[in-house]
């Protein structure tokens, strides 16, 4: 956890265009990142029919007016790609709330993202940081 060294403007400026979602599949919630459609498709290529490994990090950078922003990196090892999403989690708590749940997180083409036929799902390694990051998200929105 990092104190804000940018401007509140220039990270709410620098959060991900595309946005997260709460996809519903089978009653159940699944946060989702939408990517933009290329990208999306440029790393769903990388593991067409073959096993992957993906790393992931949540950086969560807060200031001392109770704004809090987590940048999740997802480092997808055998294909090295990494993909850098940065969120307000002021607006978005819910989203980590069911990632902390689940430890599951979506990828989804921003233009197909009511469908499950292109979601890319990752299971994260370490859920226990995962519900780590929420109990610092909640601590600085309190």
């Amino acid at each position: 956890m990092e104190p804000i060294d940018n401007s509140f403007d220039d990270l709410l400026n620098s959060v991900h265009k595309e946005g997260v979602t709460l996809f519903e599949s089978n009653n159940t919630k699944i946060p989702c990142i939408l990517l933009r459609n290329e990208r999306f498709n440029e790393i769903a290529k990388s593991f067409y029919e073959k096993s992957y490994a993906v790393d992931s990090k949540l950086n969560i950078l807060h200031d001392d007016k109770k704004h809090v922003f987590v940048e999740i990196v997802l480092m997808f090892s055998k294909a090295r790609i990494e993909q850098r999403i940065l969120i307000y989690a002021n607006k978005n708590l819910e989203f980590f709330e069911i990632l902390a749940e689940s430890a599951i997180i979506g990828i989804l083409p921003e233009s197909d993202s009511q469908t499950e036929s292109n979601i890319l799902m990752i299971q994260l390694a370490r859920k226990d940081e995962v519900k780590k990051a929420l109990g610092i998200i909640n601590f600085y929105l309190k």
